[in-house]
């Protein structure tokens, strides 16, 4: 849902290693498994101030960098086929299922779905120059905006919870046209009232004249 809501807006997209495989932050345990200098430097004074050494683990698994620093995950082999060696930190427990070549050999996988969007931003240039305009701006839980370049309208919505949501449109963005990438089935009319369901996202464009 973020990868489709990020790659379809203005600008160029950025891609953080793994997370085109939806790798995950690692929640720590001790500060042992940590290197970032700063990260070490804070818990130090942490505790010399008599404060949680858990509440510190806490917070740095929230606002740290070494959760997202892990080694990528390459295939369920030691160390997640990183390396041969022990890495400079520790690889996410997670990697014998998170990994580059199950993602490969999964059609639905985050992987592909990137791949998606990568060939959509060569092919459509509504994607690439398209004015920007959004919509439902004051809506808690969604966010829908709209591309338009050249005669061709593209519509994003997407569902920012983990709830199915009845969302209620405004007339001039019903629209017919062909479902560009969605993560559940495809979509390819909008009514003024459509069913979301948790974290769907999709893209329709039509082309008008």
């Amino acid at each position: 849902m973020l990868a489709t809501v990020l790659h379809l807006l203005k600008g160029t997209p950025f891609i953080y290693q793994g997370e085109e495989i939806g790798m995950t932050n690692v929640p720590f345990t001790s500060i042992e498994q940590y290197r970032d200098i700063e990260t070490l430097n804070m818990h130090r004074l942490h505790v010399e101030a008599g404060l949680s050494p858990e509440e510190f683990i806490r917070g740095a698994n929230e606002n740290g960098r070494d959760n997202a620093r892990t080694p990528m995950q390459w295939s369920a082999a030691p160390y997640g086929g990183f390396s041969t060696g022990v890495p400079w930190i520790e690889v996410n427990p997670n990697y014998p299922k998170v990994n580059a070549e199950a993602a490969i050999r999964d059609e639905s996988s985050i992987w592909n779905h990137y791949r998606k969007l990568i060939a959509l931003r060569k092919t459509c240039p509504v994607i690439v120059y398209g004015e920007y305009r959004s919509w439902l701006d004051q809506h808690p839980d969604v966010f829908v905006y709209t591309r338009t370049f050249d005669r061709t309208r593209m519509i994003v919505v997407a569902n920012f919870t983990p709830r199915h949501i009845a969302l209620s449109l405004p007339s001039e963005l019903g629209m017919n046209g062909e479902c560009l990438i969605c993560n559940y089935e495809p979509v390819n009319m909008i009514n003024e009232t459509i069913e979301l369901s948790p974290y769907e996202a999709f893209a329709i464009a039509s082309r008008t004249g």
